[in-house]
């Protein structure tokens, strides 16, 4: 699939028809009045046809990017630095990583990603654990609140990425364009990789490679060529953090 006919208004991921228009009942009926409602809200603003202003689109690009860009370049710092300070660095990371959720929420729900927006928002408990877990110090036991917390995260996580590929899948069809092949990448490597780097996993880059290369695809065939270019910046910080962080456990293990 081209990026044209990923814009295309005849394409099916790009077009609407409304709940009214469909005869399936129950669940996904759900999703179809939920969709409908924020379209209509937004096409009473700054839209016009469903999709997002220029001026709309042009802060939004900035603000997701600036935001999620600096969470990698956090991390980055993080893993150059040691004792208090990489903690802190790790404290700001998480911060900004939600504060970059919004606008991306709204960039991937007006372009009807709706894998990954209900993947993103799914993902809202890993931020908070993994900021919870930064903020706590390295000599702290771990709180029951803190293993709650956790828990509550896997299935909150598992839920929104089951839903979130159903609806895809329902949508749309059975993997058949460049697109959901990106959504998937996002998906996996957003859930997997925010879980991992929460708990200070190494395995967490590399599975924020995926969804940063994943994506930057995505953003490309979808015309934000700012939030894709932002994407492949990304991927330099990520590689940078993976292999500070990699030559520190070696070090460890010399030292030992």
């Amino acid at each position: 699939m081209s990026r044209k006919d990923a814009l295309s208004p005849s394409h099916p991921s790009s077009v609407y028809r409304g709940p009214s228009q469909r005869s399936n009942a129950g669940f996904f009926h759900l999703f179809d009045t939920a969709r409908y409602l924020v379209q209509c809200d937004f096409r009473q603003g700054p839209l016009h046809g469903g999709r997002v202003s220029l001026e709309l689109r042009f802060w939004m690009q900035i603000l997701g990017g600036v935001f999620y860009t600096l969470n990698k370049i956090f991390f980055s710092f993080k893993e150059r630095s040691v004792g208090e300070r990489a903690r802190q660095w790790r404290i700001w990371a998480w911060v900004v990583y939600i504060i970059g959720l919004v606008p991306w929420l709204v960039i991937l729900s007006h372009e009807q990603n709706w894998m990954v927006v209900f993947v993103e928002a799914g993902g809202v408990p890993a931020m908070f654990l993994g900021l919870t877990l930064a903020l706590r110090r390295e000599d702290e036991n771990p709180s029951k609140r803190s293993r709650l917390f956790e828990k509550f995260f896997n299935q909150t996580a598992v839920t929104a990425a089951v839903l979130g590929i159903a609806y895809s899948l329902y949508d749309v069809g059975i993997m058949t364009s460049v697109s959901q092949w990106a959504e998937l990448g996002v998906t996996i490597g957003f859930l997997v990789g925010t879980f991992r780097l929460a708990k200070d996993h190494l395995d967490g880059y590399l599975w924020f490679l995926l969804m940063n290369a994943s994506a930057g695809l995505l953003m490309w065939l979808q015309g934000y060529d700012w939030l894709a270019l932002q994407q492949a910046v990304s991927l330099a910080f990520v590689l940078d953090a993976y292999y500070f962080k990699r030559r520190g456990r070696a070090k460890i293990r010399l030292m030992r």
